[in-house]
């Protein structure tokens, strides 16, 4: 009986809170009517805030509204920051292109005294653009943010635009750079008393122990910072430390079951989250372990989702990563046309963007594609193109194995074709084939590079 009635109270306190709120966007809507300028803008402002906890699509016509209103004002001041807030929830709502467009908006009205504005909108563009992949362009709106929160003496904004300078090095491949900002920001987060930043810092340094292969390490990180997370509720931090520690699992001693396990407590708090970014990452890493068992249907479900995620947010980096591995599926699977119409995609999305993640690891599975099709032609072209040689290509294929680990089960081999490589065109097919364990480790150590 007590139980039913402490029931029935917690319904009766939702029940009025709900419709408390309805009570306060009903107030709002009517007082907007009535007002103009600069007191109708600040209406819809916080009208679009509690709508923005039933729906962003309300709460962004809103604050399309506000725009409108700023511009009969033809305050440029207004006309800014009504564009900024646009932007915001557009962002929140991962469509990028008109986020951007938005803030692009706001930059061109920003005056002189609107430096910290400034300072804000360049930092999401660059925000944008790095979720993207568009990692130079991200880095000269974060320079410019940098520099903006430098000359005001904006503490957290300084720490901000640390924390994405960082990003850049680390995306860049240049970990100790990215180590350096990182762990220079948690101090500055500290100053400031942002513990959830600080925590968010020391979580990308422990996925760069995972970058560099020092597994334990960062295992060890990520797990201390696990309960912090759990206490703040923070559940795409949360999806972002279970997502790489599977990824941790699936490569130190191998244990594929623990990894599973952990993917999919990574895909539960994305889903509370509603943390779409996050969840391609996990199709992508859960993907790659169903790869791993050689359950291709499952790999090849998870990539499809994954894609179509991408294409639906803007993701590019993201598309580029799927279609590696798609085509290293569909290489296994044998459906060699597949895999070289998926490597082709993915060197014309980089090619697109600026940016060159994936291109030179998918070199190896090329090769092997090629030889497979019996394109020797193209095999023969792909090897000299450009001004790298093959003898090049060999030198960067030992490198490269050196870095990955042991190949003494092939080194045998190996030795063999590289003595005669010079002599024979067919042995091409052979020594592509040898290094398709190299291919498939760089592949699936680029998800590393990302912010998880």
């Amino acid at each position: 009986m007590r139980s039913l009635l402490l029931l029935v109270f917690v319904l009766l306190g939702l029940w009025a809170n709900a419709q408390i709120g309805y009570h306060v966007i009903d107030s709002l809507e009517e007082a907007a009517k009535q007002q103009s300028g600069g007191l109708k803008i600040s209406t819809l402002q916080s009208l679009s805030k509690e709508l923005d906890n039933l729906s962003i699509d309300e709460g962004i016509v809103v604050l399309e509204q506000a725009v409108q209103e700023a511009q009969l004002t033809r305050d440029k001041h207004l006309i800014a920051q009504t564009n900024y807030d646009l932007a915001d929830a557009y962002f929140k709502n991962y469509d990028f292109d008109l986020a951007e467009r938005c803030l692009r908006q706001a930059l061109a009205n920003c005056g002189k005294d609107d430096d910290k504005l400034n300072c804000d909108i360049c930092s999401k563009i660059g925000y944008i653009h790095i979720k993207t992949g568009n990692v130079d362009t991200a880095a000269f709106y974060f320079e410019q943010s940098c520099k903006t929160a430098q000359a005001l003496d904006d503490k957290a904004a300084y720490a901000n635009a640390v924390h994405n300078l960082a990003l850049i090095s680390r995306d860049k491949g240049d970990i100790i750079a990215a180590r350096k900002g990182f762990e220079k920001a948690v101090g500055l987060y500290y100053e400031i008393n942002d513990s959830l930043s600080a925590a968010r810092n020391l979580s990308n340094v422990a996925l760069l122990y995972l970058t560099d292969k020092q597994y334990d390490e960062a295992y060890s990180r990520l797990s201390a910072l696990m309960p912090f997370f759990e206490r703040a509720g923070m559940y795409d931090d949360l999806a972002r430390a279970y997502s790489n520690m599977g990824l941790i699992c699936s490569r130190k001693d191998p244990d594929l079951d623990t990894a599973m396990l952990f993917l999919e407590k990574a895909k539960h708090y994305a889903t509370l989250a509603n943390d779409s970014l996050m969840m391609v990452d996990v199709l992508l890493n859960e993907g790659d372990l169903y790869l791993m068992q050689g359950q291709l249907g499952q790999a090849f479900s998870n990539f499809d989702n994954a894609m179509q995620l991408s294409v639906r947010l803007g993701l590019n980096e993201s598309m580029t990563a799927t279609y590696v591995r798609l085509a290293e599926g569909h290489y296994i699977e044998g459906n060699y046309d597949k895999a070289l119409e998926d490597i082709n995609l993915c060197m014309a999305k980089e090619k697109e963007t600026g940016t060159f993640l994936y291109t030179p690891l998918l070199k190896p599975l090329l090769l092997r594609t090629y030889a497979h099709l019996g394109e020797y032609d193209s095999l023969d072209a792909e090897i000299v193109r450009g001004d790298k040689r093959y003898d090049e290509l060999l030198a960067e294929k030992q490198q490269l194995e050196n870095e990955v680990g042991d190949y003494d089960a092939v080194s045998d081999e190996n030795e063999q074709l590289t003595a005669k490589i010079h002599k024979m065109r067919y042995v091409l097919a052979g020594l592509a084939t040898l290094i398709a364990v190299l291919a498939l480790c760089l592949v699936l150590s680029g998800t590393a590079k990302k912010e998880k």
